[in-house]
């Protein structure tokens, strides 16, 4: 039986790109500016009584293939239930995606139907400034994204290559001129562009 192994951030956006996206320096350092602002941003919440870094691991088997679908939540709200993840605060359309993920997969896990939100951070010389937003205008349905992802590593399985989905990713991308996207991600819809 063969195995993969897929993260949430994979799979809400372009798994071709994040197979194949070049590592800069760039990258690098706002990736680790952003990890600094999440620790201490959840060493405030887990004052507050918050779970932080819950571990979600999920498989599935497809054409003799088991899948682990894995990834952290951010942040989870035991008393009010709901689940949060943390971004700068430009959002974007994958953070929503990634957001909804995690919530279906905590659901598949526990059997617990949890609400969403973003604590979204924006840096003030020294201080950072959080805000708490759980009253989104629109709310994933529960399996929404669970079953999108499911239609991608289908796709993955059925050719043996990571699908190109346009998205948020495609701007950073760059193969992009040449890219010839099969799926793509409207919002939270995932739609076949060819066959």
């Amino acid at each position: 039986m063969r195995e993969l192994e897929f993260t949430v951030w994979e799979l809400t956006g372009c798994p071709y790109f994040a197979k194949h996206k070049p590592v800069t320096k760039e990258g690098v350092i706002a990736f680790t500016v952003g990890a600094e602002r999440h620790k201490v941003i959840q060493e405030l919440l887990r004052r507050r009584g918050f779970i932080i870094e819950q571990a979600v691991n999920y498989y599935i088997t497809y054409k003799n293939t088991v899948v682990l679908i894995k990834g952290r939540i951010d942040a989870i709200d035991p008393v009010n239930k709901i689940i949060y993840e943390i971004k700068p605060a430009n959002l974007t359309m994958r953070g929503i995606r990634q957001l909804a993920l995690y919530r279906d997969l905590y659901y598949l896990d526990t059997k617990q139907v949890y609400d969403i939100g973003f604590i979204l951070y924006r840096k003030h010389g020294e201080t950072l400034r959080l805000s708490f937003i759980n009253n989104m205008l629109y709310k994933p349905r529960l399996l929404e994204m669970f079953n999108n992802v499911i239609e991608i590593i289908k796709h993955y399985i059925d050719r043996d290559e990571p699908p190109r989905v346009s998205c948020d990713d495609c701007k950073y991308c760059e193969l992009r001129s040449e890219c010839k996207p099969v799926l793509k991600y409207f919002g939270l819809n995932l739609v076949p562009l060819r066959k």
